[in-house]
């Protein structure tokens, strides 16, 4: 899965088009989509996504550098929970604007591509047409939204950000860097000496070179919501559901002692054939994708923790880990967990910076807590006490874990496939730069630093 790659103008900023108006509270919103596939059409189904997902710059049935709405979307095929059971398709994005503008910004972009790929399900309602027709528009949009599933748990890193915003500020930095490198070995000297007046330089060549770039960001940034702050107050005032749960501990916690220590993981190997179909999807960019399926632990009792404890990551992601980290981890643009199969099993989507060795070592050194409270409930996790305790501290075990309910996603997209979550957030600092010039001295010298 090859990552985009925007053609540039002469400027080196690729050619813009309109700006959808899009609310700009809805920012980075997910979208989840599930759908049964034909058992007849499902080798069909994966070979069209494996070539649109090798071919993302040549897929002209869905041209995604014309997507606004999006910041990362895929589809992957699910085997169904039994061999009885038909397989499923489901579909993931990152997305600004209401689902009804998404949707109708991915038919209106890429009816051929949906057309092809959905008439491989059951139910869809154009399956009779040999292109989608757009009086059909509608009917499909209701169809796709008919197998839309709610995140139990749904993570950004960078909240407030639409994919429009993100993109310019980064076109923007590149700009302002080749600028700068053209100004010699010493560019503050090669652009006037001082702090101010390289500022000065800088600001005046944008709007010399680059004026439209430079006035949407200031019209995209003006409609942008303030930076989130952590809110402890927010938190609290969910506290009473948690409050009203503690007279359940005396008994709730000894039968989970009872149940961790009944618990039989399973020591499994990952084949070194399914590492490899798995690492050929890796590493083309900056950024990687992870979509991870498990049996949950069967019991109402497991139903219940494992709703609780994701749903309190849903509460830390929105209030308290809203700064671009997830505890320590700084790499995760994207993630969810969304139970599927009423329960029976658990999904996770994750959009991330790195490699994927890197990224597990990152979630056991810094996030091994949350992620056994929520992993401990489904099948084969290594063993826990406590429900957070051990777990994802056993690293080899946990890799192989992972390694071994890791699903193929045929195709991925990111629409920012070079910029990783700190250079994001690096961006924006500097693109508030621009539109408010730093008072001090200290505060320029600050502000050029982060170039």
């Amino acid at each position: 899965m090859r990552a985009l790659r925007a053609e540039p103008e002469e400027s080196g900023l690729i050619r813009t088009q309109p700006l959808l108006e899009l609310d700009p509270k809805r920012c980075g919103s997910a979208l989840t989509l599930l759908h049964r596939v034909l058992p007849a059409r499902k080798a069909e189904l994966v070979k069209l996504l494996e070539q649109m997902g090798e071919d993302i710059d040549g897929t002209r049935e869905l041209p995604f550098n014309q997507l606004q709405t999006v910041h990362f979307l895929r589809w992957v095929v699910v085997d169904g929970a039994t061999p009885e059971q038909p397989p499923q398709l489901m579909f993931e994005s990152n997305h600004d604007g209401t689902v009804e503008q998404h949707l109708g910004e991915l038919l209106q972009r890429g009816a051929p591509a949906l057309h092809r790929i959905y008439r491989c399900c059951a139910g869809y309602p154009a399956a009779h047409l040999a292109e989608l027709a757009e009086s059909q528009q509608p009917e499909v949009s209701a169809f796709l939204s008919a197998g839309r599933l709610r995140p139990q748990a749904f993570y950004v890193g960078r909240r407030g950000r639409s994919a429009q915003l993100i993109k310019l500020e980064g076109q923007l930095r590149d700009a302002i860097q080749r600028f700068v490198d053209a100004a010699g070995p010493d560019p503050l000297r090669g652009l006037g000496g001082s702090p101010r007046a390289a500022y000065a330089a800088i600001l005046a060549h944008l709007e010399a070179e680059h004026a439209d770039p430079l006035r949407r960001l200031r019209e995209l940034s003006r409609r942008a919501p303030p930076p989130p702050r952590r809110s402890v107050l927010q938190l609290l005032l969910r506290a009473p559901l948690y409050l009203a749960l503690l007279p359940l501990v005396p008994v709730a916690y000894p039968w989970l002692r009872h149940l961790e220590k009944s618990d039989v993981p399973l020591q499994l190997e990952v084949l070194p054939d399914q590492t490899y179909a798995l690492a050929q999807r890796e590493d083309f960019q900056v950024q990687n994708q992870l979509t991870h399926l498990v049996a949950v632990k069967p019991g109402l009792f497991r139903q219940l923790l494992l709703r609780l404890v994701l749903a309190s990551i849903d509460l830390l992601g929105r209030f308290y880990f809203n700064q671009g980290a997830l505890g320590g981890l700084a790499t995760i643009h994207f993630a969810r967990w969304v139970l599927i199969d009423g329960g029976r099993r658990l999904i996770f989507f994750s959009n991330y910076d790195g490699s994927w060795e890197r990224y597990l070592g990152d979630f056991v050194d810094q996030a091994h807590v949350g992620l056994t409270a929520v992993w401990s409930n489904t099948e084969g996790f290594p063993r826990t006490r406590n429900l957070v305790q051990d777990g994802a501290e056993d690293e080899e075990h946990f890799k192989n874990w992972t390694r071994q309910h890791q699903l193929p996603t045929q195709l991925w997209y990111s629409a920012y496939p070079d910029l990783t979550v700190p250079n994001v957030g690096r961006n924006a600092q500097i693109c508030a730069g621009l539109l408010r010039e730093p008072a001090s001295e200290e505060q320029l010298s600050r502000w050029l630093e982060l170039l």
